[in-house]
């Protein structure tokens, strides 16, 4: 064994010691399918759909998998319209096969030619959300472009047989040519067209079936070269999508032996990074990057206002040379877990405000609520902040008085933060369990040894963890949700993404007046973070105006290109 295979199967024993493994990422991918569920739940919606890299259950966070998504990383909630489908189109042909209630829209380079309202961004900074979510409003489209994966005869880009998988091939296969595909077109204009002019074709599901299905090995390769992507090349201009397009041309070019033992990781990472830099010079666009993997028609671009190609090109080529030196930048990055559970972190919000609904419920006084709620919110800011004592357990000491100071009617939200502080300075959960009154403190445990991991069983545990004595209080009948503490709160909102659906248009004063005084938690949770009032309530409005402007913003565009504005 040489030195670089006994450096790849070090960093990828230091990868599982951060929770790099695929039964952890399973359980983050059901906790995202249980959030879905709640979402849909709340906000009286079959149309919402949670996307993205913490539902994939990878890459969400690049210093440990434990169901946390670092500050730089969001989760995508993207809104179905229930419009007609979109029927792409090629070069300006009509299809024998178009049904007539379906939209025409000319399809070139990934994209339909329908206009549409960009999309909507809530930022951890501006409104102190506990995590950042993008608002995506997709088109359902008849079908999929074509795949040429899954064509007959199929070779790699190298001319070779396809190493995908094959149970991942069936996945693509069922979700292409099935009974009822969920190909979809979200807001997104190539470089060269403005904002709004028309709609990306989404292979989200595609690449769902592929990351949801990836080895330890497989999974701790992309986190690495998403790493040196985001981290270290970060100010050229690549977007961290092609981390995602890499690993898919690797996973169809690399013998399933590769992939059987963390001893090929850095030959494996070095290998994409030579692939990057040949499609990048295959092109003489200066603005596209390399061929999107499952719409070989289509390019993934740089982003915008990107450096040279030349430039880019050279970064990584430097970044090929040093690539020992920037591994170990990543080694130093990973965060060791201690022995306890995946977190339910993206649910932390929603508990907090099912405590303070359930308090206010039972004639506890207003100021006193609000109160609460400030205090927790103190107290999460004070447990999410990086230790700076010399002692941990003097730091831990200084959390757990402040926790233990919150009034009982938050006792989950206090048990939870209790848990995040152990876990804060490195503490096993199982070392202080007593300390614990509620399951969901402690997260999920993935269990050593055993029966492997599998996404429905832990979907399933997740919600029942969800149900008596936890303050959302779940009802289940067949795994649905029938019944919640936050049902009603959420109205208004539902109310929009109603709209989106049957084509109403409500007006946004009386919308964000409703909002305001039928739900007068959602204006508490806005300002989370102490962010000033009169600002918090502005993006509130913008938010409520641009989810209105989106119901009327479908309209669409000429088949012929040189129309678009």
């Amino acid at each position: 064994m040489d030195e670089e295979e006994s450096l790849s199967i070090w960093l990828s024993g230091l990868m599982y010691k951060a929770g790099f493994s695929s039964a952890n990422a399973r359980i983050q991918s059901a906790m995202a399918s249980g959030m879905e569920d709640v979402l849909s739940f709340l906000l009286k919606s079959d149309s919402l759909r949670v996307f993205g890299s913490y539902a994939d259950g990878w890459g969400s966070c690049l210093d440990k998998l434990d169901g946390s998504i670092e500050p730089s990383s969001d989760i995508d909630v993207t809104v179905m319209s229930g419009r007609q489908p979109i029927h792409p189109v090629v070069d300006a042909q009509l299809e024998a096969n178009c049904q007539a209630e379906h939209m025409l829209a000319e399809y070139k380079d990934g994209h339909v030619f329908f206009r549409i309202k960009p999309n909507f961004s809530i930022e951890k900074s501006k409104l102190g959300m506990v995590d950042a979510f993008d608002i995506i409003v997709a088109l359902d489209c008849c079908s999929y472009p074509s795949i040429e994966l899954l064509q007959d005869g199929y070779r790699t880009r190298t001319g070779r047989a396809s190493c995908m998988p094959e149970r991942i091939i069936e996945l693509l296969r069922a979700e292409v040519f099935g009974d009822s595909p969920k190909c979809h077109a979200v807001a997104a204009s190539p470089p060269n067209l403005p904002a709004g002019s028309c709609m990306r074709v989404s292979t989200t599901l595609l690449e769902r079936s592929v990351m949801q299905n990836l080895t330890d090995i497989q999974g701790q390769f992309f986190i690495i070269v998403k790493f040196l992507i985001k981290r270290v090349l970060s100010d050229i201009g690549l977007k961290t999508y092609i981390a995602k397009n890499l690993l898919f041309y690797m996973l169809d070019e690399t013998p399933v032996e590769k992939w059987q033992t963390g001893s090929h990781l850095i030959e494996l990472v070095r290998t994409s990074l030579e692939i990057l830099v040949e499609m990048m010079e295959s092109t003489d666009s200066e603005d596209a990057c390399m061929k999107h993997f499952f719409l070989r028609d289509a390019n993934v671009y740089f982003k915008k206002d990107h450096k040279k190609k030349a430039e880019i090109v050279a970064s990584v080529k430097q970044t090929l040379v040093k690539i020992h030196e920037e591994i170990g930048k990543f080694a130093d990055s990973l965060t060791e877990l201690p022995v306890g559970g995946m977190q339910f972190h993206a649910l932390f919000s929603l508990h907090l405000l099912a405590e303070v609904h359930i308090a206010a419920a039972t004639g506890t006084e207003r100021d006193a609520i609000i109160s609460a709620f400030g205090e927790v919110r103190d107290a999460h800011v004070a447990v999410s902040e990086v230790p700076t004592e010399d002692s941990l357990d003097s730091h831990l000491k200084k959390l757990l008085k402040q926790i233990s100071e919150l009034p009982d009617c938050v006792r989950v939200s206090k048990d939870w933060l209790k848990a995040l502080a152990y876990l804060r300075v490195g503490k096993s959960l199982d070392a202080a369990a007593e300390a614990f009154q509620f399951s969901i403190s402690k997260g999920m445990r993935c269990p050593a040894e055993g029966p492997e991991v599998q996404f429905d069983g832990a979907k399933s545990a997740i919600l029942g963890m969800l149900q008596e004595p936890n303050p959302l209080r779940l009802q289940l009948r067949d795994g649905k949700i029938v019944a919640c503490t936050l049902e009603n709160e959420l109205t208004p909102l539902a109310k929009l993404i109603a709209a989106m659906r049957d084509g109403t248009v409500p007006s946004v004063a009386n919308v964000f007046t409703e909002m305001l005084q039928s739900t007068p938690l959602l204006p508490m949770l806005i300002n989370y973070r102490k962010v000033e009032q009169p600002r918090a309530l502005s993006e509130l409005r913008n938010f409520t105006r641009h989810l209105r402007t989106i119901v009327t913003s479908f309209s669409p565009a000429s088949l012929i290109e040189d129309d678009i504005d």
